[in-house]
């Protein structure tokens, strides 16, 4: 398991003791030293968590064949069902809201798996990609939408989805348009 998965679990834990998490999240949402106010805030989560998703799309066109990166694109669909799952089961609640689907950050978790896909992808855009994840998620606690260990927690899971992408699906899927006389489709084919 790489330092990104497992660090950011880890900080996620830790925040958890002494009312560490609640503190952090309700001085960076009263001073937004960021992006100034929550509006701001949820319009700068998405520009970053939009920025992951082009970078790495584009760089799975450059760089990888197209049945990859047909996976690569329905792929981000099984990490939304995998969020929408554990924050079902989990039921923590967000800090502003109150609403129990806050663990983990949504932002952060899709965030963090499509700047792993896009720096598997292409070495290059690993910094910018990895910083647009932070900032996407760092946006959401600024805004009063999660709790730092919710963000770290998403962040952790998405590059861990990355992970398990890279190293279990990617290499050994094949994809194959078909056309018959009453469908239009694609094969899936994954081997061990």
């Amino acid at each position: 398991m790489n330092i990104d998965v497992w660090l950011p679990l880890l900080l996620a834990g830790l925040l958890q003791t002494n009312d560490y998490d609640q503190k952090l999240q309700e001085h960076i949402y009263n001073e937004k030293p960021i992006f100034g106010n929550k509006d701001n805030a949820l319009e700068w989560s998405d520009h970053f968590q939009n920025y992951t998703t082009v970078a790495y799309i584009t760089t799975g066109f450059i760089e990888q064949p197209i049945e990859i990166v047909l996976y690569e694109i329905i792929s981000v669909e099984g990490i939304i069902v995998i969020k929408n799952n554990l924050q079902e089961g989990i039921k923590d609640e967000r800090p502003i809201s109150k609403n129990d689907d806050g663990m983990p950050s949504g932002h952060a978790m899709i965030s963090a798996y499509q700047a792993k896909l896009a720096t598997i992808n292409y070495q290059p855009i690993g910094i910018s990609t990895n910083i647009a994840a932070f900032m996407s998620g760092y946006a959401r606690i600024e805004q009063g939408a999660h709790y730092p260990s919710q963000v770290l927690t998403g962040w952790g899971l998405g590059n861990l989805m990355g992970d398990i992408a890279e190293n279990y699906f990617n290499k050994n899927i094949n994809v194959t348009p078909f056309i018959s006389t009453d469908i239009i489709g694609l094969s899936w084919r994954y081997s061990l």
